[in-house]
Formats: C-alpha cells, sequence, structure tokens
C-alpha cells in the first residue's frame, strides 16, 4: 500500500458513515501530507548536519545520498 493510500484510508476511517464532511477529510489529508513533508526534511537536515564526511568519497556521495533518501521517503 502506497502512502497516499494509507493516507486515504485513515481519513476515511476517521469520518461519520451517515455524514461525510468533505472539508474534514480533506483536511486530514492535506495535515498528514505536510507532517510527511515536514518530517522528510528534517531528516534530510538531520542527515545533511551529521553524514560522516569521508574524503576519499566527496561530498557529492553525501548530497547524493541524501537525494535518494529524500525521494525513497517521498515514494
Amino acid at each position: 500500500m502506497t502512502r497516499t493510500e494509507e493516507i486515504e484510508k485513515f481519513a476515511e476511517s476517521q469520518m461519520d458513515c451517515e455524514y461525510r464532511d468533505d472539508s474534514a477529510y480533506n483536511g486530514i489529508i492535506l495535515g498528514a501530507e505536510w507532517a510527511d513533508e515536514t518530517l522528510i526534511e528534517k531528516a534530510c537536515r538531520y542527515l545533511d548536519a551529521n553524514f560522516p564526511e569521508i574524503d576519499s568519497v566527496g561530498t557529492w556521495y553525501k548530497k547524493s545520498f541524501i537525494e535518494e533518501f529524500k525521494k525513497a521517503m517521498e515514494e
């Protein structure tokens, strides 16, 4: 199950079956997406600040690793 599907499933589980409020449903989805984005950015900043400096590989490895991490977390 993708993260989008997980968010939609959770949002659906929070809705009252008799009265569906689309603004609340959309709010749950937007909140979850914002939280995901915020946490990914925070994790990338942490990696950038704490990634071990390896002279033999250079900073390109660090940047590449962080970009690949970010891409994996966004999927």
